[in-house]
């Protein structure tokens, strides 16, 4: 299934209003104001999961988050929120540029969040990323 615009904004929609969402509160930590996302050139090779992983752990400017301090929304407990495993900080001079992180398994994307003061430097290191993995990239 492809990667649209418009079922991806309703998937983060969807994942943003759901206030049990784990995820919801790290996308929403580390929202930017700019976005993009690599897709397959088509729908008959899309992008894989386990080649972006690959990718992440090759790449030396991308990070995996480390995970912060929450509250269990069910019992009030402490936790840890950890981002999943396939989102990566880009980081550049020594500060993180943009988020790179796996788009919903049906649509075989990487989604790119990032501030529009960056938006050179990132689109850039983005090109390469599709590049490598057979893909392009489309700032939404």
């Amino acid at each position: 299934m492809p990667c649209t615009e418009e079922r991806l904004a309703r998937f983060l929609k969807w994942k943003l209003s759901r206030p049990s969402s784990v995820t919801a509160t790290v996308i929403r930590l580390n929202q930017m104001d700019a976005y993009a996302t690599i897709r397959a050139d088509d729908d008959t090779q899309p992008l894989m999961h386990d080649d972006w992983l690959a990718y992440i752990d090759k790449a030396t400017d991308l990070v995996r988050p480390e995970g912060r301090p929450g509250r269990n929304p069910a019992n009030g407990r402490p936790i840890i929120l950890r981002p999943p495993a396939d989102t990566a900080h880009f980081i550049a001079n020594g500060e993180r540029m943009a988020t790179f992180a796996w788009g919903p398994p049906e649509f075989h994307c990487i989604n790119v969040d990032f501030d529009a003061a960056n938006t050179e430097l990132v689109l850039e290191r983005a090109r390469a990323i599709a590049s490598a993995l057979n893909a392009d990239l489309r700032q939404d």
